[in-house]
């Protein structure tokens, strides 16, 4: 799992090097980062809660072709927060970070082309521990440290304010092994190089 992480990192930074270095064609055109900030629910083994939270940054890279639709790649890696609660039968469930890579489609529009609607799809892993209270026939306080991938869809709204300021609002949906789902609106910050 490393290694696929440290892989995908380091095939970004080289996409954003190349992509550096080449004049932006568009408003939407070239490579970026940015704060992100998310607040949802997630649903895992059949219990829900309505208080997740998360912080993180993203990078990437789109271009913007000249009938106004945008295509790119966005790498997000999210420290994420939730209260301790029972996923499991007889365990608890404490949430740690996120990583998602996604391919974005888009279509900028207005008078100087700052707004740009946009969708994703991509793969999303979070690591989780779970803690064992012992009713199960397990030692108790046991803690495993686990992580389950699967499907991330997303859909949102970017508006440019300067060259290389701006604002994002969305939101994402992901469904990992059919026993857990989260639905998030997020909004982010960023700048475009």
């Amino acid at each position: 799992m490393k290694k696929t992480t440290r892989g995908l990192i380091a095939g970004l930074a080289i996409i954003m090097a190349g992509a550096t270095a080449r004049a932006a064609d568009g408003t939407f055109s070239g490579a970026y980062v940015g704060l992100e900030f998310g607040y949802g629910s997630v649903e895992f083994n059949g219990a829900k809660d309505n208080d997740k939270k998360s912080f993180g940054g993203i990078a990437g890279y789109r271009h913007q072709f000249e009938n106004d639709f945008v295509l790119g790649g966005e790498f997000a890696l999210a420290n994420v927060s939730y209260d301790s609660w029972g996923g499991y039968d007889h365990s608890t469930v404490d949430f740690k970070h996120s990583w998602a890579g996604s391919a974005l489609i888009g279509y900028a529009f207005g008078a100087e082309y700052e707004n740009l609607l946009y969708g994703k799809i991509g793969y999303n892993r979070i690591r989780f521990d779970v803690t064992s209270d012992g009713n199960d026939g397990a030692p108790a306080n046991v803690t495993t440290r686990e992580s389950d991938g699967g499907m991330r869809y997303g859909v949102g709204y970017e508006r440019k304010f300067s060259d290389m300021f701006s604002i994002r609002v969305g939101a994402d949906y992901s469904k990992h092994k059919g026993y857990y789902k989260q639905f998030e609106g997020k909004a982010a910050f960023i700048l475009t190089f």
